[in-house]
């Protein structure tokens, strides 16, 4: 029968031998080819890096903002009763709905309250919104679960 020849690089049979200044130009686009996505490994690798390395100051940064913040929110909290939180939310979050409620509030005043409430500090609300500070967002979410374990 004939004989064929393969090439190596290529991977490739023929059953002509192909010209020496075609095989190099072969193997040579081959081998830009692999340079080139070396070299796209190395940028991709590079970036990966430096977001991590952004994400973790980031993390650090929002742990340091949150020991503050649970400080302040403990000292506001004090050993007051849930009516009382509700209704002086706005003194440590201003954005929060101002309810002015009974001094003996029923507990479907104390609910109607918490659930206007919550649905202005819950972190999935303040967490999509442009302009929201990352302080703010730390800070309701901490005033959230204060708030929904009194509840």
């Amino acid at each position: 029968g004939q004989k064929y020849f393969y090439h190596r690089v290529t991977r490739i049979s023929r059953w002509e031998k192909p010209d020496a200044s075609v095989a190099a130009d072969i193997e040579a686009r081959i081998r830009a080819e692999k340079d080139a996505m070396d070299e796209a490994i190395q940028r991709r690798r590079a970036e990966m890096d430096a977001k991590k390395a952004a994400e973790q100051a980031s993390s650090e940064r929002a742990d340091v903002i949150t020991k503050d913040l649970e400080a302040r929110v403990n000292s506001w909290r004090g050993s007051r009763p849930l009516a009382q939180l509700l209704s002086d939310l706005p003194a440590i979050f201003p954005p929060a709905p101002s309810l002015t409620l009974t001094e003996s509030p029923t507990p479907a005043e104390v609910k109607k309250g918490y659930m206007k409430a919550v649905r202005v500090i819950h972190p999935d609300k303040l967490s999509g919104k442009a302009g929201v500070a990352e302080d703010d967002v730390i800070l309701a979410r901490i005033l959230f679960t204060i708030l929904t374990a009194d509840f």
